[in-house]
């Protein structure tokens, strides 16, 4: 998947004034950086071209009452627009850094993610994690046309991506959001590393909770972690939430990326960036064996306890480069490919 911008020339240097409430990630909180949001609207891929994209952006900024110039990230005829080109330093609503270069942001390397449109609101629905982005090879005959295949962006994705790359979808198969930056502002935003617990995940299969925590100690002392670790699964009919202390420091990636606000809230799924992927190579789908963290299992919602291999159902956090940042789903109890580790 790729991006695409709609781009204009001769755009205002906005003041410094009129910078966001930028927060303590961001070194230099005086100098404005470049706000990224998701649109509200969803639009058919024949939306109209570029100049239409450009304008439902700005639109969405001025009823948010943003200043700037405001294009959509979108291809058209194989490349970007020089004014998004030229922009330095990307943050999100919240003032969080999303990086510097959207060339850099395009093959999946963010801090943060973007994650909620203009006002701020968070964008958590399923639609609103989907975005029209094109790629270098396809923009469905200039986003005037239902015909083909184009590259689309997918929202918390992978460990610090902002997009998940590769991913496309028919011209006529779906109606998504638009991408929207602003444009015309140079600076250089760096995260600030946060204090606390280190989380990370791993794809490593497990055949009972023992073994489970028992790769979680090991891939961390690989990773030169200090500190016990254990199994975010549900075990013996309690929640995987209550394996962990929320009355500590808050976990953070193994980077030093905030995942949630405090400890409490990292249990309610709605985090500020993606898990590191410690371990072996291949895809994580960590199961969790509960719909939830905070949720009491079933039986047939953690196999039995973990001693079900046969092919019946277990739950699940889905964790993919190219699927929702966080949903729940089923695989067999034969399969169990990772599990989320945590500090404790």
């Amino acid at each position: 998947m790729s991006l695409a911008a709609c781009g204009r020339v001769g755009f205002d240097q906005r003041s410094a004034a009129d910078a966001p409430a930028l927060d303590a990630t961001v070194p230099d909180a005086a100098t404005p950086a470049n706000r990224m949001f998701i649109s509200r609207r969803i639009l058919p891929a024949n939306f109209g071209g570029r100049d239409a994209a450009d304008s439902i952006c700005a639109a969405e900024a001025a009823s948010a009452n943003l200043t700037g110039s405001f294009v959509a990230v979108l291809f058209d005829q194989g490349t970007l627009p020089t004014a998004l080109v030229d922009a330095n330093g990307f943050v999100r609503m919240d003032g969080r850094p999303i990086g510097n270069r959207i060339e850099n942001l395009i093959a999946g390397d963010s801090f943060y993610p973007v994650d909620s449109f203009a006002d701020g609101a968070l964008a958590t629905t399923l639609n609103n994690l989907y975005v029209w982005t094109g790629t270098a090879t396809s923009d469905c005959n200039r986003w005037t046309a239902f015909a083909g295949f184009v590259g689309y962006g997918v929202f918390y994705a992978t460990r610090n991506h902002t997009v998940g790359i590769g991913v496309s979808t028919t011209c006529d198969n779906a109606a998504l959001h638009l991408w929207c930056s602003e444009v015309g502002l140079q600076t250089t935003v760096t995260p600030k590393p946060a204090r606390g617990r280190v989380a990370f995940v791993t794809s490593e299969a497990f055949t009972s909770p023992d073994q489970a925590d028992a790769h979680c100690r090991t891939t961390a002392a690989t990773a030169g972690l200090s500190g016990n670790f254990a199994a975010l699964l549900a075990i013996d009919g309690a929640s995987p939430a209550s394996r962990f202390s929320t009355t500590g420091e808050p976990w953070v990636t193994t980077d030093g990326l905030e995942l949630a606000p405090t400890a409490d809230a990292f249990f309610d799924g709605v985090w500020l960036t993606t898990v590191t992927k410690l371990g072996p190579p291949a895809s994580a789908y960590p199961a969790i064996g509960s719909s939830s963290f905070r949720e009491t299992p079933l039986a047939s919602d953690n196999c039995s306890n973990w001693t079900d291999k046969t092919t019946n159902p277990a739950q699940r956090m889905t964790y993919s480069s190219n699927s929702e940042f966080l949903k729940v789903d089923t695989a067999s109890c034969s399969i169990t490919s990772g599990t989320f580790c945590l500090q404790l």
